[in-house]
């Protein structure tokens, strides 16, 4: 929950700070500037034990951000998450690889809505290649997929479409509900494409809670993790496919691109503008925007019968 006072000065205080001026509209005295506001918005939550390393279920509020959609530039998210691996010390540098999907609008977006859409949002090794569901990824063809097929569709009852997973148009706050769990649905390897690497069973699986879908949607299928130390050996069993996830995760909201204006007045003062955003208001005058953040270890899945 939101005070909407906080609301207020986040919104507020990224248009002063954040404002990146591009483009002179008007020349002379006064020139409007064209800029962009971009930022994170941080949520505060407690902390778990380190042993509740197998993944994360919450409920996030879905709605249109921006009274106007103002077209492709836009992109931000809504509040979400960021997955990474566990490790037993520090965290190794230059090492990024997550599970950072969520809702929210993409510029890379074909057929853009102002409704936001939902995509899984997988990293692997620095960006090498990423996964935002079944056959959507960064590359274009079998020879170089990216990330492309690096998740695997379960259910056969929700069409997932390459653009991002469509909610019901006209959403105004109602919660989205998700997570993702590892499930032993493959055989760990002690090789990799011939290579001397493991490819661990880590197959960590999308489930949804929404009014009309509940159940695992998909997975990332392990090589989509381990595939980097094919080439760099020295990595093996440093990502998701092998190792849990750490249980504290940060929890924010991501803004990258909303349209803005500024000027100085003739005594050099600042002014700006940024497009009207708006967030779910209840009666109290709060925000519901996530809800029920869970972190679980392996009991709530991967250790119940049948499964190992």
């Amino acid at each position: 929950m939101l005070n909407k006072r906080i609301l207020q000065l986040f919104i507020s205080c990224l248009a002063l700070v954040f404002v990146l001026p591009l483009v002179p509209l008007i020349g002379g005295p006064n020139q409007i500037q064209r800029g962009e506001m971009a930022g994170y918005l941080l949520v505060p939550h407690e902390k778990v034990q380190e042993t509740y390393n197998a993944g994360f279920s919450m409920y996030v509020a879905a709605w249109p951000l921006l009274q106007e959609y103002p077209g492709r530039r836009f992109q931000t998210g809504l509040f979400g998450t960021w997955m990474h691996a566990q490790y037993d010390g520090p965290k190794p540098d230059k090492l990024y690889s997550d599970i950072e999907g969520g809702l929210g609008w993409w510029r890379d977006t074909r057929f853009a809505t102002e409704t936001p859409k939902f995509i899984v949002g997988g990293v692997a090794l620095n960006f090498s290649a990423w996964a935002n569901g079944p056959g959507a990824g960064k590359g274009r063809d079998w020879d170089k997929p990216k990330g492309t097929y690096g998740v695997a569709q379960l259910s056969p009852w929700l069409l997932w479409p390459p653009d991002g997973l469509n909610l019901k148009q006209g959403a105004r706050g109602e919660l989205f509900g998700y997570g993702y769990l590892p499930l032993p649905l493959t055989t760990a390897k002690s090789t990799t494409v011939g290579k001397n690497v493991p490819t661990g069973n880590n197959c960590w699986t999308l489930f949804l809670n929404t009014r009309n879908f509940k159940g695992p949607v998909a997975f990332f299928t392990p090589y989509f993790w381990s595939g980097a130390t094919v080439d760099d050996p020295r990595l093996g069993g440093m990502f998701l496919d092998t190792r849990p996830s750490g249980p504290n995760r940060a929890l924010q909201m991501e803004t990258q691109y909303i349209p803005s204006v500024q000027s100085i007045d003739e005594r050099g003062e600042t002014y700006a503008r940024i497009a009207p955003a708006s967030f779910p208001r209840g009666p109290t005058d709060d925000s519901a925007v996530v809800q029920r953040v869970t972190a679980y270890s392996k009991k709530a899945l991967w250790d119940a019968d049948g499964l190992v």
